[in-house]
C-alpha cells in the first residue's frame, strides 16, 4: 500500500484522476442501480424496466466504439473537461424536466445520454493512465488502485444510492451528481499533461485501423479473447448463482448478500495488496496468470460440487482476490501493447466485445438452466476458465524489448 501512496505523490495528474474517480464511480454505480427502481416506481410496469435494460446495453455497446474514436481524435484533457460539463448539463436538465414535465421518455433519453458520456469519460481516464505510465509496475499499480475504487463502489455504491433515493428521491441523487461533476471540471482544468493526439483521419479509416491493430497483434487479440471468455463466464456465474443459493443451499437473499460481500472483500484485498499477490517468489508473468486462472476454477467448482454454504463464503474471498489480480494484470498488459494513439479505440472495442459476448452468454445460459439444471450449467460455464488459463499462458505477456527475444517468440 505504501507504493500506492508513493504513486499518488509522484504523479500529481494521476492523483487527480484517481481521487475524482472515487466520486464518479460511486455515483455512476448508484445511478445505474437506482435507474430501474425509479422506472418501476414511476410506471409500475416491469416490462418497461426490461426494455430500458436492453436500450442501456445498446448504449454501452455504442459508447465503446464511438467513445474510443473520440478519445483518440481529441485532446484527452479537453475531452475530460467537456464530458464532465456535459454530464452536469444532462443531470440539471433531467432535474428541471422532472419537476416541470415529468415525461418518462425524455428522462430515459437523458439517462442513456448520461451513460454514453460517462462511458466515454471512463475511456479517456484510461488513456491518461497509459500516457502517464507507459508500461511496467507503475501502470499495473495504477490499474490496481482503480480496481480498489471499483470494488468499493460495487459494494457500497448501491447502498449509498438506495439511501439517497429513500430520503430524497431521484431529485436528491441528481443534485449530488451535478455538484460532483461540476467540481471535477475545476480539478481537470489543472491537469498538467496532454495526451499526444493522433493526426485525424476519416472515422471509417480510424475504425478500420483499430480493427487491423487488433488482428495484426497476436497478443492484443489473445488478451481480448482471454477477457471475453473470462468476463462472460463471470457474468453468467453472477446471473445464475442466486438460483443455486436458493434451490441447492436453501438460503435466501441475506446469505446471497453475504456471499457477494465476501467476493467484494476479496476484490478489495486483491487491489490493495496487488504487489503481494502478483509477485510470488517462483511464479511470475504469464505463468502466474495460468496458475491463478486454474485456482479460480478450483474455488468456484468446489462449492458447486459439495454444495456447502460455508465453503461458498470462504471460496468467494479467494475468488475475489484472483479475479482482481487477473483483471488488473490482463488490462495492464493489454494497455502496454496499445499505443498512445490507439488506446482509446482499442479499449472501446475491448469493452464492446466483452459486453456483447456477456449478453449472449447470459441469454444462452438462461435457456439452458431448465434443461440441464443450474449446477450443470454453472459447472460447464466455469470449465471454460480452463481454456482461459491456456490462452493467458500463451498471450498475456508484456511487450518484448530485446530483438532476439522477439524473433524467438515469433518463431
Amino acid at each position: 500500500m505504501n507504493e500506492q501512496f508513493h504513486l499518488l505523490r509522484k504523479y500529481p495528474d494521476f492523483a487527480k484522476i484517481w481521487v475524482t474517480t472515487i466520486f464518479t464511480s460511486f455515483y455512476e454505480r448508484a445511478f445505474i442501480v437506482i435507474l430501474p427502481v425509479f422506472i418501476y416506481d414511476f410506471t409500475n410496469n416491469s416490462r418497461l424496466v426490461g426494455l430500458a435494460s436492453i436500450v442501456e446495453s445498446i448504449v454501452i455497446i455504442l459508447s465503446g466504439i464511438i467513445g474510443g474514436l473520440l478519445v483518440d481524435r481529441t485532446s484527452t484533457k479537453n475531452l475530460l473537461i467537456v464530458t464532465n460539463i456535459l454530464l452536469t448539463i444532462v443531470i440539471l436538465l433531467t432535474y428541471f424536466l422532472m419537476n416541470i414535465v415529468p415525461t418518462l421518455s425524455i428522462i430515459l433519453a437523458l439517462s442513456f445520454i448520461f451513460i454514453f458520456i460517462s462511458r466515454t469519460n471512463g475511456i479517456a481516464r484510461n488513456a491518461v493512465k497509459r500516457a502517464l505510465f507507459d508500461r511496467g509496475r507503475d501502470l499495473a499499480q495504477a490499474n490496481a488502485m482503480s480496481g480498489s475504487i471499483f470494488s468499493l463502489s460495487m459494494i457500497l455504491g448501491p447502498t449509498v444510492g438506495a439511501a439517497v433515493y429513500t430520503f430524497s428521491g431521484i431529485n436528491g441523487l441528481l443534485i449530488i451528481g451535478s455538484i460532483i461533476f461540476i467540481s471535477i471540471v475545476f480539478v481537470f482544468r489543472k491537469l498538467n499533461m496532454e495526451v499526444e493526439v493522433k493526426k485525424k483521419n476519416s472515422i471509417l479509416k480510424d475504425f478500420n485501423e483499430s480493427i487491423s491493430s487488433m488482428i495484426n497483434n497476436k497478443f492484443i487479440l489473445g488478451i481480448l479473447f482471454y477477457q471475453v471468455i473470462f468476463i462472460a463466464v463471470g457474468t453468467v456465474f453472477s446471473s445464475l448463482i442466486y438460483i443455486f443459493v436458493k434451490d441447492y443451499l436453501n438460503a435466501g437473499a441475506n446469505f446471497y448478500s453475504m456471499a457477494i460481500a465476501c467476493q467484494g472483500i476479496g476484490n478489495l484485498l486483491g487491489a490493495l495488496f496487488y504487489n503481494f499477490f502478483s509477485e510470488p517468489v517462483r511464479i511470475k508473468g504469464n505463468r502466474l496468470i495460468f496458475v491463478y486462472t486454474l485456482l479460480l476454477f478450483f474455488f468456484e467448482a468446489i462449492f458447486l460440487i459439495f454444495q456447502s454454504a460455508l465453503l461458498m463464503l470462504i471460496s468467494n474471498i479467494f475468488i475475489g482476490i484472483f479475479v482482481q489480480v487477473l483483471m488488473v494484470t490482463s488490462n495492464s498488459v493489454f494497455m502496454e501493447h496499445c499505443t498512445k494513439q490507439n488506446i482509446g479505440r482499442l479499449t472501446g472495442l475491448k469493452n464492446t466485445a466483452n459486453h456483447v459476448v456477456s449478453i449472449l452468454a447470459v441469454s444462452l445460459s438462461s435457456f439452458a438452466v431448465p434443461i440441464f439444471s443450474v449446477v450443470n450449467v454453472l459447472l460447464f460455464n466455469i470449465s471454460l476458465i480452463i481454456v482461459c488459463a491456456f490462452v493467458g499462458l500463451k498471450f498475456i505477456k508484456s511487450p518484448l524489448t530485446d530483438v532476439s527475444e522477439m524473433k524467438k517468440d515469433n518463431n
